[in-house]
């Protein structure tokens, strides 16, 4: 995952260093808060996929949740979607679609599995 601040002049990765998981990442669903443009979520793919979040605009990441019910098969899906309106609800897309009312630190399923 790498980061701009100058309209893509310049790039810096983000690393565990950030808070992100270490080793090797694979898919990354990204959504920003339409809200707070500084929250941001991540859905990794990785040795243990978790969701993280920023909330100053990607510079820094913190481990939400690595429960199972963020969603299954993250390197096929890794779909996340913010409330326009509030920051804090969040959507995870999978072959369920689960809603978080805190940030991602629990999700209640609204669609199942087809």
């Amino acid at each position: 995952l790498y980061i701009t601040h100058d309209g893509g002049e310049h790039w810096k990765q983000i690393t565990e260093k950030e808070g992100l998981p270490k080793g090797d990442l694979g898919r990354i669903g990204l959504a920003i808060a339409p809200s707070n443009p500084d929250r941001i979520y991540a859905l990794v793919e990785a040795k243990k996929n978790g969701l993280y979040a920023s909330d100053d605009g990607g510079v820094t990441w913190a481990l939400v949740n690595d429960k199972n019910d963020i969603g299954n098969r993250p390197f096929y899906y890794s779909d996340i979607f913010v409330d326009p309106q509030n920051q804090y609800k969040v959507y995870s897309v999978f072959t369920y679609v689960n809603v978080s009312i805190d940030g991602g630190k629990s999700f209640e399923e609204l669609m199942p599995a087809y």
